[in-house]
């Protein structure tokens, strides 16, 4: 049987929503009758600003999600204490002790003319509501919405509503941080703990960012302005990501300190990976150790690649001192185009190096070498270990992965990749 889409306080909900906002349109009504055209053009334009505060509040609730303090909060990141201090008071308590009687008052009053054999004053029913509104502020209602709240209305971003408490909100599941629990929207659909935790890390860089731009002057950053102090390197949003996972492997890469985007506001991930950016990569995880530049190959350094010419260069050079690039390999210039088989190999031989078990299977590495002849043993090896270990099947299950051998990457499967072998990998031999 269908589990009911809405129960009883849901419907109840609605019930008293729809009649608070028959009481506005009972006013509104009235006022046209009585004023006219004058009164519905001021009745747009008031609307068009509700709607754009709308959009904003929504833009700020994606940003700062762990904020529970409204307007005063999202006040206090962008003008400082004292603006917010007076836009509480001066939102909170002028407007509502005016508008809120007036619509307390016409609550009442429109049920007395309704209920006409009732004998119960319209101040009764007006402090009814009020008082159930009250008991539903003081002890809460379990959040229980099918529409997105929360998100960027105007964004083709990850629409996910995130709660105070890192619970979250999808169009598939809803994932309650408290028990664990997630709770998929239909039967049908099914959520892996792979997908399960690139939510969630989602979600904690959103609060981690959310509170970066709380303590430090994010605003004086997007708007190019000087800044009175703070950290904003863990701020940035890049506007170019749309895509949860990416989202998800870029952040958490950047805020490590160890891939730098294309510009302040644009990751970049379209273009094509390069070697020395991909050994750069691997030189931050492993802490930049000191190198120099004895193991590279005769007449590797030009005018373009040298210590005050390339970013790469100190990376290119630990990166041949440890074995990770090697002269007989197809790839080795700082600026070639990085593809599957080179991303693997790298990988597969840092994970080496740095003792995590590289064993595959050896009859199916045997099997799969003879399948495909025109790759190296270690090749075959290291794109079966990147497979089996999970690193590169988000991108392309097996049989692709040697199809497309020599295709070049981008820089968004490069940060996925290393992402998955930095918080995998690395972090599961280190807790051992």
């Amino acid at each position: 049987m269908q589990e009911k889409k809405l129960g009883l306080p849901s419907i109840v909900a609605t019930g008293v929503g729809l009649i608070i906002a028959t009481s506005c349109l009972l006013s509104i009504g009235q006022g046209a009758s009585a004023i006219g055209l004058p009164f519905i053009i001021t009745m747009a334009i008031a609307c068009a600003f509700n709607i754009l505060t709308a959009f904003s509040i929504c833009e700020l609730n994606a940003l700062m999600p762990n904020l529970t303090g409204g307007m005063a909060q999202y006040t206090l990141a962008c003008f400082g204490p004292f603006v917010s201090i007076v836009i509480t008071v001066g939102g909170y308590l002028t407007c509502q002790t005016i508008m809120g009687s007036s619509e307390a008052a016409m609550f009442g009053n429109t049920l007395n003319s309704v209920f006409t054999g009732v004998p119960i004053p319209g101040a009764v029913y007006s402090i009814v509501l009020i008082l159930i509104l009250l008991g539903l502020n003081l002890f809460g209602v379990d959040y229980d919405s099918r529409l997105l709240a929360g998100t960027d209305a105007l964004s083709n971003g990850v629409h996910i509503a995130v709660l105070s408490d890192k619970s979250f909100l999808t169009k598939s599941f809803r994932y309650d941080a408290g028990t664990e629990a997630v709770i998929p929207a239909d039967e049908s659909i099914v959520i892996s703990d792979e997908q399960l935790e690139t939510y969630r890390l989602y979600v904690d860089n959103k609060f981690q960012m959310s509170s970066n731009i709380v303590n430090s002057d994010y605003y004086a950053h997007v708007f190019g302005k000087a800044s009175s102090g703070g950290t904003l390197e863990d701020t940035v949003v890049f506007t170019d990501i749309t895509g949860i996972f990416n989202q998800a492997s870029v952040l958490y890469m950047y805020r490590n300190g160890y891939i730098d985007p294309a510009t302040p506001d644009t990751f970049g991930g379209k273009a094509a990976a390069k070697v020395g950016e991909f050994v750069d990569v691997l030189y931050r995880i492993s802490q930049r150790p000191e190198t120099d530049n004895t193991a590279l190959p005769p007449d590797y350094e030009t005018e373009g690649f040298n210590g005050s010419a390339c970013p790469y260069y100190d990376a290119v050079c630990w990166a041949y001192q440890a074995g990770l690039l090697r002269q007989g390999d197809l790839h080795t210039a700082y600026d070639d185009d990085m593809d599957y088989q080179t991303a693997c190999l790298l990988i597969y031989r840092y994970a080496a190096m740095s003792g995590i078990d590289t064993r595959v299977d050896q009859e199916l590495a045997r099997q799969t070498m003879r399948e495909n002849p025109r790759l190296s043993g270690e090749v075959v090896k290291a794109m079966l270990w990147c497979d089996q270990t999970d690193i590169t099947t988000r991108d392309s299950e097996m049989g692709e992965l040697l199809a497309a051998y020599d295709t070049r990457i981008n820089r968004y499967q490069m940060t996925s990749f290393l992402f998955y072998l930095c918080t995998y990998e690395l972090n599961s031999r280190s807790e051992a």
